[in-house]
C-alpha cells in the first residue's frame, strides 16, 4: 500500500508527475484488508477514497453490540486512549471521540487523575497533564466500526478466513487472497482479484456480508 502522496504536501510537478498524479486520481478497482480489528478498519476508511470498492476479511462473527469477541483476546484489559490516538481519530473520523463520550468513555487528566505503581513507586499527580480516554476496547472498536463500515464502498466479510496470497502475474506482488467460509467450510473465491492486500489482523485472524 503506498499512501506517500496523499501524506505529502504541496510539491512542484513536471508532465511526468501531472500524468502520473492523473492516473491515480480515479478510485482503482478493488482493495482487500485482513483483519477487522482497529488496524484494519483505519486502513479500509483511509483505503476507500482509493479504490472502487474495500472488502474486510474478517475470521469472526462481530457482535452488533460492544461485546467480547475471539479474535481480540485483550480487549478484557484495561484500554485508555491517549493525546495521539484521540488526535488521529478524531482526525479520521471527525465526531468519534464525542461519541465515545456519549456511549460511556470516561475523560481523564494524566496524571492529574490517574496513579500508577512502577518499581520506583507510586507516581505523582499533577496537574495540567495530558487528556486521555478510558473505554473498553470492545466500545472503542464497535464505535469505529460503525462509522468505518458505514461507508458504502466498504463491506466486511465475517467468518471468513484467508487461505493463501495471490500472487500477481508478474510474480513481484501480490493481485488478491483466497478466503473459505468458515461456517461452510468451502472454498470461496469473492476477493481473487484483488487491487491491493492489506494484512491488519489482530493475531491469527481473518459468509455473512454485512456493511
Amino acid at each position: 500500500m503506498n499512501l506517500r502522496m496523499n501524506l505529502r504536501g504541496p510539491q512542484r510537478q513536471g508532465p511526468a508527475a501531472t500524468a502520473r498524479a492523473a492516473a491515480t486520481a480515479a478510485p482503482r478497482g478493488r482493495a482487500v484488508v485482513v483483519g477487522a480489528g482497529m488496524a484494519g478498519l483505519l486502513a479500509a476508511h483511509v483505503l476507500a477514497p482509493h479504490y472502487g470498492s474495500v472488502t474486510v476479511v474478517e475470521r469472526d462473527r462481530l457482535p452488533p453490540t460492544p461485546q467480547f469477541r475471539k479474535g481480540v483476546p485483550q480487549s478484557r484489559h484495561t484500554h485508555l486512549l491517549l493525546g495521539r490516538g484521540l488526535e488521529s481519530l478524531e482526525t479520521l473520523l471527525p465526531g468519534i471521540v464525542g461519541e465515545l463520550l456519549e456511549r460511556g468513555a470516561v475523560p481523564l487528566d494524566w496524571p492529574g487523575e490517574a496513579l500508577w505503581l512502577t518499581p520506583a513507586g507510586w507516581s505523582s499527580r499533577f496537574r495540567p497533564g495530558m487528556s486521555i480516554v478510558s473505554a473498553s476496547r470492545d466500545l472503542v472498536e464497535w464505535s469505529v466500526r460503525q462509522r468505518v463500515l458505514s461507508h458504502p464502498g466498504i463491506e466486511v466479510l465475517q467468518a471468513t478466513e484467508v487461505t493463501a496470497l495471490i500472487p500477481s502475474a508478474n510474480g513481484k506482488g501480490v493481485a488478491g487472497v483466497r478466503v473459505r467460509d468458515r461456517d461452510e467450510q468451502q472454498a470461496a473465491h469473492p476477493c481473487e482479484q484483488a487491487a491491493n492486500r492489506t494484512p491488519t489482523t489482530d493475531r491469527s485472524s481473518y459468509r455473512n456480508r454485512s456493511r
